[in-house]
Formats: structure tokens, C-alpha cells, sequence
């Protein structure tokens, strides 16, 4: 009695089906990043200057501030002012996708640390600070 197993595809007919799945996943892949990058989380937004710039000192208010960044990640009270922090911890802007791929196969992973911190007084930002850093973090 022999025992067969399942019939093996032809070799051409299994590289046209690896070539459509490498296909469907970098479709799958370049729409996630275009998704992305059109539409910044509130923490994205934190490095973005178009969003930072509305930060005017004197004029705008803790729940607009609120509105376009959501909930602090530390608040701080004193007698004289608050303050609030944002931060977030982010793949490295400016690289390409293949590059950022590249470092990840290597276990070496770029990330931008960006920190976004608020000072108000009598319920208005009084002063803003934006700081960034960045570091290879190898895995």
C-alpha cells in the first residue's frame, strides 16, 4: 500500500501564486502607510507644526489645547501655573519604508522620541517647549 500525499502544484504555477501574495501584501502595506500619513493620530500631531503652531501664548485655551491633542500624559499643578505633557515615541520620519524594513531585519530600530509641553496660566497657554530626540534601539 503507498501512501500519497496531496499533488504538488507545478513550480510555475506556485511562483504565480507566491508573486500574487508578495503582491497583495504590499498593496495591503502601502495603503496602511497612505492612511497614515493623511490623517495624524492627536499624537502625531504633537510633531507636527502645523498642528503646534495653533499653540498661541495668551490666547489659546486648555480645552482647545485638549481638543487637538486629547488627554495629557502628565499634568503638573503649582500655586502659579499648570502644566501638561504630551509624548509619543514614533518610527523615524524620513526614512523609507525599505530602509525602516532594512534596519528592522537587522533588529535595529529607529524611533523619534518627540515631547510637547505646556504651561498655563489663568487657563491659557503662558509658554510652549517642543523637544526631540532620536535613537537607534537595537532588539
Amino acid at each position: 500500500m503507498s501512501r500519497s500525499g496531496p499533488a504538488k502544484e507545478p513550480p510555475q504555477k506556485e511562483a504565480i501564486q507566491m508573486k500574487k501574495m508578495i503582491a497583495v501584501v504590499f498593496t495591503a502595506m502601502a495603503l496602511l502607510v497612505s492612511a497614515c500619513a493623511t490623517t495624524p493620530s492627536r499624537l502625531e500631531r504633537i510633531s507636527d507644526s502645523s498642528y503646534t503652531d495653533k499653540l498661541q501664548e495668551g490666547v489659546t485655551t486648555m480645552a482647545e489645547v485638549r481638543e487637538i491633542f486629547g488627554e495629557p500624559f502628565t499634568k503638573m499643578d503649582s500655586s502659579d501655573f499648570t502644566m501638561w505633557t504630551y509624548s509619543t515615541s514614533q518610527a523615524q520620519r524620513g526614512l523609507t519604508g525599505g530602509q525602516t524594513v532594512g534596519l528592522a531585519l537587522l533588529g535595529m530600530h529607529p524611533k523619534e522620541r518627540t515631547f510637547l509641553t505646556i504651561s498655563f496660566r489663568n487657563g491659557v497657554v503662558w509658554r510652549k517647549t517642543i523637544t526631540s530626540s532620536t535613537d537607534v534601539v537595537q532588539r
